[in-house]
């Protein structure tokens, strides 16, 4: 009996003991989820550089039918070049330097034309020049 009564005292004491040795602990944090980022647009995305290479193409096509129709002794009537009979390099130069105004131009407008109205306006000038460019193309290539 003795010994009955020291194995109950002994396993009635035992949780008394564990629980000063039992450490709780806490569920495991999640990681925070971040919010999505909102999507930024980039400025050099597809449709810029598509707009731009059509009026890259464009201009390329004005200078060298222009170059042509100079050949065949014909005059450019354009008074930025100063003379009828402009260099190439002259024509070349000058589109050059027209060709990056009008893509810092759209840059600018792209970018800080963000949440504005004047958002897409960028895209207009392109669309307007590589029109009259292919224009002018086809009427040098016809004289």
């Amino acid at each position: 009996m003795k010994k009955m009564i020291l194995a109950v005292a002994f396993f009635s004491a035992l949780p008394a003991f564990a629980a000063n040795e039992v450490k709780v602990l806490a569920p495991p944090k999640k990681p925070l989820v971040e919010a999505p980022k909102p999507k930024e647009d980039r400025v050099f995305d597809k449709r810029f550089l598509v707009v731009m290479g059509l009026l890259a193409s464009a201009k390329t096509a004005d200078v060298i039918t222009t170059r042509q129709s100079l050949d065949r002794g014909n005059t450019e009537i354009n008074s930025a070049y100063r003379t009828g009979h402009p260099s190439s390099a002259r024509l070349a130069g000058m589109n050059v330097a027209y060709f990056a105004g009008e893509v810092g131009m759209a840059c600018l407008l792209k970018r800080y034309g963000r949440g504005h109205w004047w958002s897409k306006i960028w895209m207009v000038e392109p669309a307007l020049q590589s029109a009259q460019h292919v224009q002018f193309a086809i009427h040098n290539s016809q004289l």
